[in-house]
């Protein structure tokens, strides 16, 4: 692959917030099952015992509060879309074939310094591109996000960090998703009980995922309460939640459009005493449409998989 070609890609897959242009969406490409593969639960990974609680709030009243003053939060994600079965397109006309391997992963150490601020370390976020074309020499690309190793603020959504950011941190700012997971967009604000369902938009949900800004989204997220549990010495809900080929719009540094597509299925785990997303597991299919040089399009389609876990240490 040529020079010019490798730098496209870096600059088409890499900007700002590392994971914002891996976005595509191309139906003929998803084939996927009506309903998508349920994933086997982990054994082991937690402690699980049923609680007698029959209603409950997912996201805090009014005048109280979540996570207390002084307590931290280690949080990790782990995006991958391995292996997928990749289309370089000329217009209509297939010019060439080959896998893609996208995926992202990040790690912070969040501090609340109060009910509206946030100190985050982002110790880790990275993301690793992997285009083997057909004929063509495979193109790897490893490149860490502009803010890795900063410390940000977060203040009611809104991120900064200290200093005088330069233009990538500029615009990685700008798509930096402060809360944890969306927060509280994605829960209802009122009591539910086991088997309550719910939907929130799915652009919610992709930029809680991606931790990217997404427009023109379409499809559906369905959310359900499935039991109350214990995990990690916490009360807690887990959450069955259902991508409904979920596609959304981002932009690169360049101004570039990709989509993405996704229809996929897992859990999230809620905390019902610090209102805080303790675990997640969502695995599936995504479809990538990536804009390429001379008009050349590049599709992948393929297997999909979201983790996170959050370790919460309270304040005394």
């Amino acid at each position: 692959m040529s020079a010019k070609l490798t730098h496209h890609l870096t600059n088409s897959l890499l900007a700002p917030g590392l994971i914002l242009c891996l976005l595509g969406s191309c139906g003929d490409l998803l084939n996927v099952d009506s309903e998508p593969v349920k994933p086997k639960e982990s054994s082991g990974a937690r402690s699980e015992r049923k609680l007698r609680k029959t209603t409950f709030h997912l996201v805090p009243k009014a005048g109280d509060t979540a996570l207390p003053r002084g307590s931290r939060t280690v949080d990790e994600r782990l995006v991958e879309m391995e292996r997928m079965i990749l289309k370089v397109q000329s217009g209509d006309e297939v010019t060439g074939s080959g896998n893609l391997s996208i995926s992202y992963e990040d790690k912070r150490t969040v501090d609340v310094i109060s009910a509206n601020i946030r100190r985050i370390n982002l110790d880790k976020s990275s993301a690793s591109i992997k285009m083997a074309i057909n004929g063509q020499e495979p193109t790897v690309v490893n490149e860490d996000s502009p803010l890795q190793g900063q410390v940000l603020t977060s203040d009611k959504g809104e991120v900064s960090m200290a200093g005088v950011p330069n233009n990538e941190q500029k615009r990685a700012l700008a798509e930096y998703q402060g809360p944890w997971f969306g927060g509280n967009r994605l829960f209802p604000a009122h009591e539910v009980k086991r088997n309550d369902a719910w939907q929130c938009k799915p652009e919610q949900m992709l930029e809680a995922i991606f931790d990217s800004n997404f427009t023109q989204a379409s499809g559906s997220v369905d959310m359900h309460v499935k039991r109350v549990l214990n995990l990690d010495g916490h009360e807690c809900v887990e959450i069955i939640v259902s991508l409904n080929r979920c596609k959304g719009i981002t932009k690169g540094k360049d101004g570039e459009e990709s989509e993405m597509e996704v229809h996929a299925y897992g859990s999230i785990f809620r905390s019902l005493d610090v209102f805080h997303v303790l675990k997640a597991d969502i695995k599936g299919d995504v479809v990538v449409n990536l804009p390429g040089p001379q008009g050349l399009k590049y599709k992948g389609s393929g297997p999909f998989l979201f983790t996170a876990t959050s370790e919460v240490e309270l304040a005394e």
